[in-house]
């Protein structure tokens, strides 16, 4: 894995503030999507966790994710869902405090839910070789509905002058 500046750029300064209400698809969301496309194995996934700790980047990659939740089904694409599942995937293992990024899963699990692709689960690649028993995304899957619902994260489906978008409640 060898990210360029721009991709450490595109991950950084983020703290949630302002690139989360920008248009979906922006230049960020293609150099961040580029970023975790260089995911490909254990030894990158490891690489971009650390690259994730320094300067809160995983901040950048929690909000990519819950992002790619929207444009997921916006365009009915599995393969953006699945982008967004690394870069949660990413963002989790790479804060002190799992619980901030629970919210952008229950994005993922509700577009997972949405698209119904048989073929994609709500897990890490197994390319990258999580253990099932250490990837949060299985364990947020256990949770009841309840507990994983949008509702219940503080969050709507609704649509934006371009289509679909998860909303603030």
């Amino acid at each position: 894995m060898d990210p360029s500046n721009a991709h450490i750029s595109a991950l950084e300064g983020c703290d949630g503030r302002g690139y989360g209400d920008t248009p979906l698809g922006s230049k960020r969301d293609r150099l961040i999507g580029s970023f975790v496309d260089l995911v490909a194995n254990r030894d990158d996934l490891t690489y971009a966790i650390e690259l994730g700790r320094q300067k809160r980047r995983w901040d950048a990659l929690d909000t990519y994710a819950a992002r790619m939740a929207s444009i997921a089904v916006r365009e009915r694409d599995s393969d953006i869902l699945r982008r967004g599942l690394v870069a949660a995937l990413i963002a989790m293992k790479s804060t002190d405090d799992e619980r901030e990024t629970l919210p952008t899963l229950s994005l993922l699990y509700r577009a997972w839910e949405i698209l119904g692709d048989r073929d994609l689960r709500f897990r890490a690649p197994r390319d990258l070789r999580v253990q099932e028993d250490d990837d949060p995304l299985v364990a947020f899957a256990r949770r009841s509905p309840d507990d994983r619902g949008i509702r219940a994260m503080g969050y709507r489906e609704g649509s934006d002058s371009e289509g679909f978008r998860f909303l603030d409640r």
